[in-house]
């Protein structure tokens, strides 16, 4: 009787769960379908339109209702949809609501050959105000680039191409029959890529354009030329601005400069390029510049110039306000060696603007060549890290956190001891270079760099160790 009567409870209990499931299951659809529609439609905002149409098209006839004659603005990304099943979406999603999309990425030509076939029909998209075309072939864009400026509300314009461009296919001359567009992205390669031919801008008008950014080997003399046809500039970035190994064509200018007076904030990385190259288009352009972030990817001298500087910001550049730099330079044997050309960089000029600079070593065996660059704050996310750079061979060094950086990379012949450098905030690690003989010592000192607990990435691109030896105890 006892063991029947435990049965029966249990039994109850069951019962009673399943109709608790039961009942939070009918309660949470009626409060989902008692929702004013107001409210579904901000939650359709935190929602990848195509997944809304999976989710709840077919529901019910009042939620197939509210997608059907919504007026919400659509945004489509299709960076991660297969060819069949774009297909499909492109039917069922993205022709019905054609008037009311305002984003529009394309992640590849196959995509936008289906969409802009034939290639008119871009002009049926009135709505659409940021325009991505990511791993585009330069023949799917010319078809539809002379359709482009019939789109009235296209304020954004982002290009990726996935092939290698002819000098003459650079499309920079498209852009300017766009008259209300504010921001133009480019990515690309050129055929000749390392010795880019200048772009002569001078024979286009002036563009609308304000946040521009150019990835790229961009000529420096393209520089010069493009800073005449942007005069609402507020932003500007370019990936690497270089210079050629031969000769090149100069680009004259017959217009007088213009105050570029909307022009905060520019970044530059300088390929083959020293402050020799860009000193004049500072003077002439920059003097309402308050954010100046500046890298070189080949080694320099004039860039640790630090009295030229000083003079340049002090007469040209008055409203600067961010002085953030990461320098490859050298000292030359017969004038300012590097540590001398570094120390400049602590006179009260820089100390009262509260500009502070440290520096390392990649071979503690030439101690004239290095890395400078700004830290208080350091902003970068990413850091290349030598062993060389510690005390035992440089005195000049300083203990430094680098609390921004999320990506360290370590680059060096051999492991040192006693490193400055501290990562508190590292998640990424990777080993980029021979480290010859890899012991203990490698993952004690890595412990005094990096919380290794914190590590979620770890890529090893070194022939001479191996995950276990970096992590050993």
């Amino acid at each position: 009787m006892k063991r029947e009567r435990n049965e029966i409870i249990q039994n109850y209990h069951e019962l009673k769960k399943q109709k608790m499931h039961h009942y939070n299951v009918n309660t949470t659809k009626t409060i989902l379908e008692n929702l004013a529609n107001e409210i579904i439609y901000e939650i359709f905002d935190y929602l990848d339109i195509f997944h809304i149409y999976d989710g709840f098209f077919d529901l019910n006839r009042r939620f197939k209702n509210l997608l059907i004659n919504s007026n919400f603005p659509v945004q489509v990304n299709t960076s991660t949809i297969t060819k069949t099943k774009f297909q499909y979406y492109y039917k069922k999603v993205i022709l019905p609501n054609k008037n009311r999309i305002n984003h529009l990425r394309l992640s590849n030509e196959f995509i936008t050959d289906i969409i802009f076939s034939p290639s008119r029909l871009i002009i049926q998209f009135l709505q659409i105000e940021s325009l991505v075309l990511d791993n585009i072939i330069y023949r799917s864009f010319k078809n539809i680039s002379i359709y482009l400026m019939h789109l009235p509300k296209l304020r954004s314009l982002t290009l990726s191409f996935s092939e290698k461009l002819e000098h003459e296919n650079v499309p920079f001359g498209h852009i300017f029959n766009l008259s209300n567009l504010k921001y133009f992205k480019i990515t690309y390669i050129e055929t000749n890529e390392y010795s880019p031919e200048p772009i002569d801008f001078t024979n286009y008008g002036h563009s609308s354009i304000e946040y521009l950014v150019i990835n790229t080997h961009f000529h420096v003399e393209s520089f010069n030329s493009l800073l005449f046809r942007f005069p609402k500039l507020r932003h500007l970035s370019i990936d690497s601005l270089r210079s050629s190994f031969h000769i090149t064509k100069k680009i004259y200018q017959q217009d007088q400069p213009i105050p570029l007076e909307h022009l905060k904030f520019v970044s530059l990385k300088l390929d083959l390029v020293d402050l020799n190259n860009i000193e004049d288009m500072f003077k002439r352009f920059f003097r309402y510049v308050e954010v100046l972030h500046l890298a070189t990817i080949q080694t320099c001298y004039e860039c640790l110039n630090a009295k030229r500087w000083e003079q340049l910001i002090s007469n040209f550049m008055p409203n600067l306000r961010v002085y953030d730099v990461y320098f490859h330079g050298f000292g030359l044997s017969n004038q300012l060696t590097f540590h001398e050309l570094v120390n400049q960089f602590n006179s009260p000029f820089w100390t009262n603007k509260r500009w502070f600079f440290t520096h390392q070593h990649d071979d503690h065996e030439d101690l004239n060549n290095g890395i400078f660059y700004s830290i208080n704050p350091y902003r970068s996310k990413d850091f290349t890290f030598y062993w060389q750079s510690n005390k035992e061979f440089c005195s000049y060094l300083r203990k430094t956190n680098f609390n921004s950086v999320q990506h360290v990379r370590i680059g060096s012949k051999q492991v040192t001891n006693n490193p400055v450098d501290y990562f508190p905030n590292a998640t990424q690690l990777s080993v980029i270079n021979h480290l010859g003989t890899f012991n203990q010592l490698f993952s004690s000192c890595l412990r005094s760099i990096i919380p290794l607990k914190n590590l979620t990435k770890v890529a090893i691109e070194s022939f001479d160790c191996s995950l276990e030896g970096v992590m050993q105890k």
